[in-house]
């Protein structure tokens, strides 16, 4: 993708591999703010949208990674909410952000919002979301670490940190090494993301949007058991799927939703880096600690 004058905001990075991926989720919430019954609203996917033409030809007919990002969207604020309601004055971490506008459509006024990006992404994301005394963008690769010692961990030991959209194009080895990474920093802090099954790993030829992208499928895994294995810091709070939806809007995948397969598909889990013997106690957070997958 070649660079881009935005409306005069100046030319800006291209954009390559995973960062290709960046206006997939924009499109996707654009068109479901767009529906008189929608799921979400989001303003801000629709005023970038409008300065991206031809986005909602790109991805015509892509109903499934549509509903699922929407999906997902709801499900991921439903776990920010009870975060900040919880922590108000807590911190949210924001890796692989994109343009995603979670940090201003849930913003309560006094949490603090890291959004973590690669250069060219952020160079994108400041056209849309000014930084502020709470709102912070970094750059750098989250495969990098580099940026982890940018974030100073709240002195109350709240944090959440989102990977959203993330970790199916890390390795295994990257992945492990940015969960290590992150329970070292962040001690106590929750994590919550969404896997791929490992069937779908190198299959994104037959993704319906992710297939317009050079962006490969390199890591998935079937269960928490898995990661688990990969960073045995994390215990499990709650798993969740993708088929919290109206059944209207999942066409045939309702009638097909139990099916193991199907359910290892995409996966959501909300998990918790284990706290120091003797550090400081775990702010509350939605979910029971569990241990199974």
């Amino acid at each position: 993708m070649k660079g881009q004058n935005l409306n005069g905001k100046g030319t800006q990075p291209a954009l390559q591999g995973v960062s290709e991926t960046l206006f997939i989720p924009v499109w996707a919430r654009a068109m479901e703010t767009r529906r008189p019954d929608s799921l979400i609203q989001d303003t801000y996917a629709l005023r970038i949208m409008g300065d991206h033409a031809g986005l909602q030809e790109k991805y015509r007919g892509a109903w499934l990674s549509q509903i699922g990002i929407i999906a997902r969207t709801r499900a991921l604020d439903r776990v920010a909410s009870q975060f900040l309601a919880s922590c108000p004055h807590g911190t949210v971490i924001s890796l692989g952000c994109g343009l995603d506008a979670r940090s201003r459509r849930l913003d309560n006024g006094i949490a603090r919002w890291v959004d973590v990006d690669l250069p060219e992404v952020i160079a994108h994301r400041l056209l849309y979301f000014e930084d502020g005394p709470r709102h912070s963008s970094l750059s750098g690769s989250a495969l990098g670490h580099g940026w982890i010692e940018e974030i100073a961990p709240p002195s109350n030991g709240a944090a959440l940190i989102i990977a959203e959209g993330l970790l199916m194009y890390f390795s295994a080895e990257e992945v492990r090494g940015l969960l290590s990474a992150l329970a070292r920093r962040f001690p106590g802090a929750q994590f919550v993301f969404d896997v791929l099954g490992r069937r779908y790993v190198g299959r994104e030829s037959t993704h319906d949007t992710v297939s317009k992208c050079s962006a490969p499928f390199r890591w998935g895994a079937d269960s928490f058991e898995e990661i688990r294995a990969l960073c045995p810091s994390l215990t499990l709070l709650e798993r969740k799927d993708y088929f919290d939806c109206p059944r209207s809007r999942l066409k045939w995948v309702w009638f097909v939703r139990w099916l193991p397969y199907i359910v290892r598909t995409c996966q959501i889990f909300s998990a918790r880096f284990s706290q120091p013997e003797g550090g400081m106690p775990q702010s509350p957070v939605a979910g029971t600690p569990r241990r199974d997958a």
